[in-house]
């Protein structure tokens, strides 16, 4: 894996996260970020969604989420998705601080 695939998964993820307004940022974080990913490893994606109301609608809908966005970058990687939340999250968060990279960030409406 080359760090240009990684390049090529953000860019093309970007867009089908923008398309979900309850999205407010998106990272990708683990293996492939540092570099350690096996061949068949996947590209793991947070989540920070914009408010409670869309951690339901993610409850309810995590696979038509996954689905978007698995589609915007084919069918490898398989990616792997879970929403974080800085507050509570004591395995996500912390990765994401570590060693993630934002790929999407959702700018306030005026």
């Amino acid at each position: 894996m080359s760090g240009k695939d990684l390049d090529t998964w953000m860019r093309a993820l970007a867009p089908a996260i923008k398309d979900n307004p309850l999205i407010h940022r998106a990272w990708v974080y683990g293996s492939r970020v540092k570099g350690t990913a096996l061949s068949a490893s996947d590209l793991d994606v947070a989540l920070e969604l914009i408010d409670d109301e869309a951690v339901c609608d993610w409850i309810d809908r995590s696979h038509v989420w996954v689905g978007a966005l698995q589609e915007a970058i084919g069918s490898w990687p398989k990616l792997h998705v879970e929403v974080v939340s800085f507050e509570t999250d004591e395995r996500v968060g912390p990765a994401v601080r570590d060693h993630g990279v934002l790929i999407f960030r959702r700018m306030a409406e005026r």
